[in-house]
């Protein structure tokens, strides 16, 4: 009876480990499988933060070269409104030395001029 009531308690302590030790195992292999997600996960997100940040310094470079541009075309109208001002301030006293002020000098808008005093 003694040795029945062990070899009964042996089983079901076997039968109890075995169960844990597959509830454990599979625990771990659902672990596995989740590490493995998350860390393709990460490396997937990586690669797209490494591409987001790649475009983010293209677009600055874009706005960078724009704005140097724009600088330069602001600079090329300015000096040519100089430029406008000055020939007709020189027309204009040109004319006036010559006695001429009623004579008719090109615009800046492809037509003509009228100066008088």
């Amino acid at each position: 009876m003694f040795v029945d009531d062990v070899k009964s308690l042996r089983s079901i302590i076997l039968e109890n480990l075995t169960k844990s030790l597959g509830k454990a195992q599979n625990s771990e292999d659902i672990r596995a499988q989740e590490r493995t997600f998350f860390m393709a996960e990460l490396e997937k997100n990586a690669e797209e933060k490494a591409m987001l940040e790649k475009r983010i310094e293209s677009l600055k470079e874009n706005v960078e070269d724009e704005k140097r541009y724009n600088n330069k075309l602001f600079v090329r109208e300015n000096v040519t409104q100089i430029a406008e001002r000055a020939y007709f301030s020189y027309k204009l006293i040109d004319a006036k030395k010559n006695g001429s002020v009623n004579s008719k000098l090109p615009s800046n808008k492809g037509g003509m001029v009228s100066i008088e005093e």
